[in-house]
């Protein structure tokens, strides 16, 4: 009995130990060990930032500190080093240990093209190692962003004629000098993609007569315009972006000239002394495919109208940002581009807006029209009958709401290839105005602030906005609004209010947007409402809203406008699958932003 449990505890400290051996050396087939090391380097290339934006280029430091094997490989993928980290000119990147970092940094790129941008703005370097270190490899630059003074850029001399591979140049100068020629760049020859940020060297060379794309946004009186359109005459795309008089002082220098090839063409001048008019008048762009301009004073619409007559061009979108539009301007404009896609205008006048509007036997202006943008200013009026007539028109067409167009009509519009609006957007630079076009488009201004079945409902929207300041989208200021304590026991009678009153016409919901101040309540955070375990709040305004929400739906087909994001309002067709969607209640609190960068809602503040 005892030599058995000896040989039975034998044979389990045997079989404890073969299965610790199987557990440690487990990893050993794991199938990732079994990647053939290209293709596990072109996992950890996906790992990478690979935006066009150097500033975002980053090193695979996580990858390489993983393990040997992955560490191996990363340092032996010239892909995942091609593209340097940003550059500082600083006093400790002078340090021998930050210079040996570059370079095996660069080294580990192999001979593949660079990617780098070298930044420093102010301090004025005649000689930097991080100059020094990139200057061996100027044959290998592809993509240079440059952001340093005059000085700093003239220290990188001995790269000209040493830059066969560049193909895009961003020159960021706060400093220029104005009798010093800038000739670094003149011999490349794959350069084709040039952006002047800052200020522009009056003496610059390039190889103009090989850019396909140009991009300037400067703030000296000295602008590239006239060197860009007598010399540039392969350009695809020409954006210009200036802050400063320059264009009346280079009018002497522009001289007419035909770009066949353009297809993009920006301008935007925040100049209030003159406006772009020298410039389009020297152009004919027969090829142009998208023209967005904005000036802030001349009459430039009648500018375009030539423009587009003398090139006999084929506009697919089109923007334009004026205050100086006059009634009728942009129907002519618009009656000279009939294949046009995308139209982008400002504060649009009610001529221009009943001129849009389909009508039997009137002649349609841009009928193969998919997205309109309508830009409006705090302070513009727009005319809500005659915009709510020319959405459903052109929205709504070929459906059952398709108002006084016979079927024989329909068929006509059909064969001229008369094409349905996708899109209508009104936009504007704060929420509380784009809430006033939205109140004013669905017809609810019609109810006097003194209405008795109003005011009531107002006094407990500002009692609630009185508690949470940060939902006042039209009075909210960061520091100056906000409470320092939210009072519970107030907070709670004006719900017990709210939870009393009789449930009236919804437009008196929509009137008074208490509505929607109670849904952002019922989506607020618990820690942003103190004693909401003990009063509920949340739950209350959830609750509220469920009461009214009968109301709401049975509304609907009365809704024409829903919010999207905080600056723009759309028009929603009648057979929109939205209406006939579990999200329908979209329509009545608004729609998240999902297709527009908060930077394209400001155009042309950032052209």
């Amino acid at each position: 009995m005892h030599i058995r449990t000896t040989r039975d505890e034998k044979y389990r400290r045997e079989k404890e130990s073969y299965v610790h051996f199987i557990r440690a050396h487990q990893a050993i087939l794991s199938p990732a060990r079994a990647f053939p090391p290209e293709l596990l380097g072109e996992i950890f290339f996906h790992c990478l930032d690979l935006s066009d934006d150097p500033r975002n280029n980053s090193a695979p430091w996580a990858v390489s500190q993983v393990c040997r094997w992955w560490r191996s490989v990363a340092l032996s993928t010239p892909s995942l080093w091609n593209r340097a980290p940003m550059l500082r000119l600083t006093k400790r990147t002078t340090s021998k240990a930050y210079a040996s970092f570059l370079e095996s940094y660069l080294y580990r790129s192999a001979d593949l093209p660079l990617s780098f941008y070298v930044a420093a703005p102010f301090p004025e370097y005649e000689g930097h190692p991080v100059l020094e270190a990139l200057i061996p490899h100027s044959q290998r630059w592809k993509t240079v962003t440059l952001e340093v003074p005059f000085v700093t850029i003239q220290s990188l001399s001995r790269v000209r004629g040493r830059l066969s591979t560049l193909r895009t140049l961003q020159l960021k100068m706060p400093r220029v000098s104005s009798n010093v020629p800038l000739d670094i760049f003149e011999i490349a020859p794959k350069l084709r993609k040039v952006t002047i940020n800052g200020l522009y060297p009056r003496l610059l060379k390039l190889p103009w007569s090989q850019l396909t794309q140009y991009m300037e946004k400067t703030l000296s009186d000295s602008g590239g315009a006239a060197h860009v359109l007598r010399e540039a005459s392969r350009l695809t795309v020409l954006r210009m972006d200036i802050t400063a008089d320059c264009v009346s002082r280079t009018t002497p220098d522009l001289v007419p000239v035909t770009l066949h090839h353009l297809h993009t063409l920006r301008l935007n001048f925040q100049h209030g002394g003159t406006t772009f008019g020298p410039i389009i008048a020297s152009l004919t762009i027969p090829a142009i495919q998208e023209l967005r301009v904005s000036s802030m004073t001349g009459n430039i619409a009648q500018d375009l109208i030539s423009l587009v007559e003398r090139s006999q061009c084929s506009l697919r979108r089109l923007a334009i940002h004026s205050r100086a539009l006059r009634a009728g301007d942009i129907t002519r404009l618009l009656a000279l581009t009939p294949l046009l896609q995308e139209l982008e205008l400002s504060d649009l006048e009610s001529e221009d807006i009943k001129n849009l509007t389909i009508r039997p036997g009137k002649q349609v202006l841009v009928p193969s029209l998919q997205s309109f943008i309508v830009r409006t200013s705090r302070d513009f009026t727009l005319d809500a009958v005659s915009f709510n007539a020319m959405a459903r028109s052109r929205c709504d067409l070929y459906t059952h709401a398709a108002v006084g167009i016979s079927n024989e009509q329909m068929n006509f519009l059909r064969k001229h290839n008369v094409k349905r609006l996708k899109s209508v957007r009104i936009m504007s630079s704060i929420q509380c105005s784009c809430l006033d076009k939205q109140e004013g488009l669905e017809g609810w201004t019609s109810i006097d602030y003194a209405d008795p079945k109003l005011t009531p409902l107002l006094f407990f929207r500002r009692g609630l906005l009185f508690e949470f300041p940060q939902l006042d989208h039209e009075n909210y200021d960061d520091e100056g609004s906000r409470r320092n304590s939210l009072d519970s026991r107030r907070l709670d009678d004006i719900f017990v209010a709210i939870e009393d009153h009789p449930t009236t016409d919804v437009k008196y919901l929509y009137r008074s947007r208490l509505y929607l101040t109670m849904y952002e309540i019922s989506r607020l955070s618990p820690q942003s409402i103190p004693a909401d375990n003990k009063y509920k709040f949340r739950a209350r305004a959830a609750a509220l809203i469920e009461k009214w929400k009968g109301a709401f739906i049975m509304d609907l087909p009365n809704r024409r406008w829903m919010t999207l994001g905080r600056y723009s309002v759309v028009y929603v067709p009648v057979d929109d699958k939205l209406r006939s969607s579990p999200d329908a209640l979209r329509i009545v609190f608004g729609s998240k932003e999902t297709y527009l960068h908060e930077i394209d809602m400001f155009w042309p503040s950032h052209i």
